[in-house]
């Protein structure tokens, strides 16, 4: 459905279930593709993913020096 839908944010829970090495890497691409057109997508799973240019960036949610407060 994602690939199908003209939305600029994919959420993507586990979209690798189910599917063989050859599909998983043929949604890689896809997602891979959205992104470098402009698209967003936050996945959720446990498969390795090879996303080129896929970056997760949490210095902003750092834990503050001494613990939660």
């Amino acid at each position: 459905r994602a690939f199908a839908a003209d939305a600029p944010l994919w959420l993507l829970d586990e979209p690798a279930v189910s599917l063989d090495s050859a599909a998983v890497a043929t949604v890689a691409k896809a997602i891979g593709r959205h992104c470098a057109d402009g698209g967003m997508a936050v996945v959720s799973t446990n498969v390795p993913f090879d996303i080129d240019g896929a970056s997760l960036d949490v210095s902003d949610y750092a834990p503050s020096p001494g613990g939660p407060q």
